[in-house]
Parts: structure tokens; C-alpha cells; sequence
């Protein structure tokens, strides 16, 4: 595998792994419970939950549709946490 393609498959999946503990910051930053989200995003809150405890990856569909619903973009989203 090329060192580039390597190194940005390395970074995406750390994003990844990271993207359950990112939409829990985002979700309680909010105020929200998982059920809340769930109504507004239309993802199921066990889905939710499996993805804040990493035991499940998601689709960018899913993804756009959870930081759509705690407003944000998924750019935005990954740009406020850094």
C-alpha cells in the first residue's frame, strides 16, 4: 500500500473512532438524550448508543443525518472538536 493511501486510511479510521465519542460530546452539549435524537434525526437511539460505545460503525448518510439534527454539518462537527 502507498505510504499517502496508507497514512489516510490510519487517519480516517482513528476519525472513525473517534466519531462515537464526538456525538455523545455533541448530543450532551445540547441537552439531548438519545431518545430526543432519535425524533429529530430519525436514528434509532439503540443505534445511536451503539455508536457512542464504538460497538457499531455508520453510514455518512447516518452520520449527516445525527450533526444535521444537533446542527451541524459533518465538517463542522469534526472542526469543533479540534
Amino acid at each position: 500500500m502507498p505510504k499517502d493511501l496508507y497514512r489516510d486510511s490510519v487517519e480516517l479510521k482513528n476519525d472513525l473512532i473517534d466519531f462515537g465519542d464526538l456525538l455523545r460530546d455533541l448530543r450532551e452539549s445540547k441537552g439531548m438524550t438519545m431518545r430526543e435524537l432519535e425524533i429529530e434525526s430519525g436514528v434509532m437511539a439503540y443505534h445511536i448508543c451503539n455508536m457512542e460505545n464504538k460497538n457499531i460503525t455508520t453510514t455518512f448518510v447516518t452520520m449527516s443525518k445525527l450533526f444535521n439534527a444537533l446542527g451541524y454539518s459533518i465538517l463542522d462537527a469534526y472542526q469543533a472538536r479540534r
